[in-house]
């Protein structure tokens, strides 16, 4: 979700990232999925398998495997989130986690997964400021520099300020 400011309010992108307690569904496994679970879910690490599969979570990868008996032969010891997606992890499959990498996406997301529950609390934010401490201070210098408050408007074209002040309009 973003929120781009009116430059009276505040001159800046404001970003945040949802994280829902249910994930999106993507239908049935295609064939070529359906095939590359049956070559890499026995033996390859986790985050592989998503990397493969980047829209499916990994309950969604296990209900689909047990439904074609293919069995895992190693254990899955890592800390990853079963309602958790590739996608999720680095959103433009490009290498670039969302947010600086691997250990503190996953903290991120641990944070939004313990605020969520189906029922009361479906959705969370994790909003997303600027990764420089100095970006900030120059947005709240520059709004505090003007003592606070906005510009004077310029008076309405439709409103007459010719009246005599000596006069009672």
């Amino acid at each position: 979700m973003s929120i781009d400011w009116l430059d009276a309010i505040s001159p800046r992108l404001d970003i945040a990232y949802l994280w829902k307690a249910m994930p999106g569904r993507h239908g049935k496994f295609s064939d070529v999925e359906k095939e590359m679970l049956k070559q890499h879910y026995p033996c390859s690490p986790r985050l592989e398998i998503l990397k493969r599969l980047p829209d499916r979570t990994w309950h969604a990868i296990q209900r689909q495997a047990e439904l074609m008996h293919v069995k895992r032969e190693i254990p899955s010891n890592d800390n990853l989130y079963p309602t958790v997606c590739y996608s999720d992890l680095v959103p433009k499959l490009d290498g670039r986690y969302l947010f600086r990498d691997y250990e503190t996406t996953l903290d991120y997301i641990r944070e939004a997964d313990g605020n969520t529950s189906r029922s009361d609390a479906p959705l969370y934010a994790l909003w997303i400021l600027s990764e420089k401490v100095e970006d900030l201070i120059g947005i709240i210098e520059r709004h505090l520099s003007d003592a606070g408050c906005a510009p004077p408007m310029p008076p309405s074209p439709a409103v007459s300020t010719n009246f005599p002040l000596s006069e009672p309009p």
